[in-house]
């Protein structure tokens, strides 16, 4: 795959935008909105206590009334962020976001280093890194011209999230399943009940956890390894798949972290875009051992 060439030879930052930024743009925006509004529906819609609040009531004997407080505070934070971000996204508010999603897995760390919280924080990576790479790709004020590197940097922090994120997954399902332990078996059976694929045993759910595991593992070492459009596609489809999982299984209760984790499929179908119109193919080329070769000429 070959980049674009500047539009100058004598200006190499000056690269004139790749085809299909603006299809990226625009889906970053629409899936770190979702995600806003997803962490911010955990809050005022399910009433969950974040791990931050949390954290600051049990180490820092913050009283709970307080925390409480600031939990609103930033779920209402980040309605706005989502709105903005869906008109004008602005590097200072995408900051504030990727600071609050990356605080949450670092406050249940510190709430519990067990392995699971672990996996939950690698899970977690990608509700940080889509933010970072909108403000990398759409950053604004001031509008900068477009520049490579930085996109081509931008779509790195994308793709090592969506790894992370997608290896994550895998790994807690395949603990879950190994360990006859958490949501997910349940989850998993109840949304095939609602689509009306049938019951699912106990034996079934925990071979349906570890095989649905492995895909994930396998989806998100495929994003980490090569820039393949078909791991990316595929990604795209299981990661919004597992995202409407809740809502499918629980109703309205479960659509906060279908909002939440519905990034989790948008940064791979980003990737697929840019991967699908950004780059351009080039086939190989015979070169002829006669062919004339350009002597370099000194400097003087």
């Amino acid at each position: 795959m070959v980049p674009p060439r500047s539009s100058a030879p004598n200006a190499p930052y000056r690269d004139p935008p790749i085809r299909g930024l603006g299809v990226v743009q625009a889906t970053l925006r629409i899936f770190v909105a979702l995600e806003c509004w997803g962490a911010a529906a955990s809050r005022l819609v399910s009433g969950e206590v974040s791990d931050l609040c949390r954290y600051l009531v049990r180490d820092h004997a913050i009283p709970a009334a307080i925390a409480g407080g600031l939990d609103n505070s930033l779920a209402w934070c980040l309605i706005l962020a989502g709105f903005v971000t869906l008109v004008r996204p602005a590097w200072p508010l995408l900051m504030v976001v990727a600071l609050v999603m990356v605080l949450q897995p670092i406050a249940l760390l510190l709430l519990g280093n067990t392995f699971a919280s672990r996996l939950a924080a690698v899970r977690d990576v990608v509700q940080v890194a889509a933010p970072l790479s909108l403000l990398f790709v759409d950053f604004w004020p001031p509008a900068p011209p477009f520049v490579y590197s930085r996109f081509q940097a931008a779509m790195g922090v994308l793709r090592f999230g969506a790894a992370a994120t997608f290896v994550g997954w895998g790994l807690q399902l395949l603990w879950s399943a190994v360990q006859h332990t958490g949501p997910y078996a349940q989850s998993l059976a109840s949304g095939l009940a609602r689509l009306g694929l049938g019951t699912l045993s106990p034996e079934q759910k925990l071979f349906a956890l570890g095989v649905l595991g492995a895909v994930y593992f396998g989806l998100g070492m495929g994003l980490a390894l090569g820039r393949s459009r078909a791991y990316a596609f595929f990604a795209a489809l299981v990661g919004l798949g597992g995202a409407a999982l809740p809502t499918i299984a629980e109703g309205t209760r479960g659509y906060p972290d279908t909002l939440l984790h519905l990034v989790d499929g948008g940064a791979p179908l980003a990737l697929l875009v840019c991967w699908t119109l950004g780059y351009r193919e080039t086939p190989p080329r015979p070169v002829s051992g006669h062919e004339p070769r350009e002597m370099s000429r000194p400097h003087h």
